[in-house]
Formats: C-alpha cells, sequence, structure tokens
C-alpha cells in the first residue's frame, strides 16, 4: 500500500502542497510501506507538522486514514494506529 500521492488529499494552497507530498512520504515511511534507511523517530516529522497551521493538521489525519484504509499488512496498520493516536 505504498501509492505516492502527488497532490494533497485536501484542499491546500501550493505552499502547503509541497508540505503534504512530504508529509505522506514520511507517513509511508512511519508505517513501514516504505524503505527506510533512517534510525531516528519516524514519527516526529509528522508530528512536528501538525503544528503548522491546522489545513496541515487536517491533511495529516485524512493522510494516514487513507493509508490504515484496505492496508493488507497488519504490521503496518498497527504502525498506523499508533501514530493516529499520538497525533491526538
Amino acid at each position: 500500500q505504498a501509492d505516492r500521492i502527488t497532490k494533497s488529499l485536501t484542499n491546500l494552497n501550493a505552499r502547503q502542497e509541497v508540505v503534504a507530498t512530504q508529509n505522506f512520504q514520511d507517513v509511508l515511511r512511519c508505517m513501514g510501506d516504505r524503505p527506510c534507511a533512517f534510525i531516528g523517530s519516524k514519527e516526529e516529522p509528522i508530528l512536528r507538522r501538525l503544528m503548522l497551521s491546522r489545513r496541515i493538521c487536517d491533511e495529516s489525519y485524512v493522510q494516514v486514514i487513507k493509508q490504515l484504509t484496505n492496508n493488507p499488512s497488519s504490521e503496518s496498520r498497527e504502525k498506523g494506529w499508533r501514530l493516529l493516536r499520538k497525533m491526538v
């Protein structure tokens, strides 16, 4: 379930679109749906972005829900729910 998004899932301005597409890449890495050699916290960049704006925050929630929906990997779903709990 590692499909990239090329634009936001919600209505954002151009600058926020860039942030949204980067955020989704981090969501994929955090949930284990995209390979990542980074050793540090994969959740931290996502959690920090929640403070940027209400629209980015909303976009982040929608992205995690998108990635959880019909995800065949139980490990990925577990990581996604853990991330979602930290986001609220």
